[in-house]
């Protein structure tokens, strides 16, 4: 199974954060956004991301 992650936005939502760095290495609960988004879908088996 293949999965592909969108990473569009500015991160308005998060403005005052994301003013020196991109939304996806948020940390969020110690860890990037996108790393707990790569985590959940290896978990599930999805291997070809």
């Amino acid at each position: 199974m293949k999965a592909l992650i969108l990473a569009a936005g500015e991160g308005n939502r998060f403005r005052e954060l994301t003013k020196q760095k991109p939304k996806a290495i948020l940390q969020i609960a110690g860890m990037p956004l996108l790393g707990r988004i790569l985590r959940g879908l290896k978990e599930a088996g999805i291997q070809d991301i």
